[in-house]
C-alpha cells in the first residue's frame, strides 16, 4: 500500500565522514554533520536519491506522515547494514 512517509536522515560532514572511513569513532553531537528531513513514498527511490545526492549518509529514521508533521517512527534504514529492500513498509 502506498502511503506518504517523512524521513529524517544524518549526512556526515566532510571530517566525520573521513573518521568513518579511517574507521575511528565518529562525534555523535557534531554540530557541522546535518540532518535532513524530506517527505517520500517509495523507499527505494528515496534510498538511491541519497546515495546521489548526499552520498555520506549514514541512516535514516522513517516517520509516519500525519496533520501536525511526524507521527510514530515506523523504521530505520543503516547504510550498508540495514537498506530498504521494497517501496514500502
Amino acid at each position: 500500500m502506498k502511503k506518504d512517509f517523512v524521513i529524517i536522515t544524518k549526512a556526515l560532514c566532510p571530517s566525520c565522514n573521513q573518521k568513518k572511513m579511517d574507521r575511528h569513532v565518529i562525534d555523535p553531537k557534531c554540530t557541522s554533520c546535518k540532518f535532513l528531513r524530506h517527505k517520500a513514498n517509495n523507499l527505494l527511490s528515496f534510498k538511491n536519491f541519497l546515495d546521489k545526492s548526499h552520498p555520506t549518509w549514514v541512516y535514516f529514521n522513517v516517520y509516519e506522515k500525519t496533520k501536525e508533521g511526524r507521527g510514530n517512527q515506523l523504521d530505520n534504514f543503516i547504510k550498508g547494514k540495514k537498506e530498504p529492500s521494497s517501496k514500502w513498509l
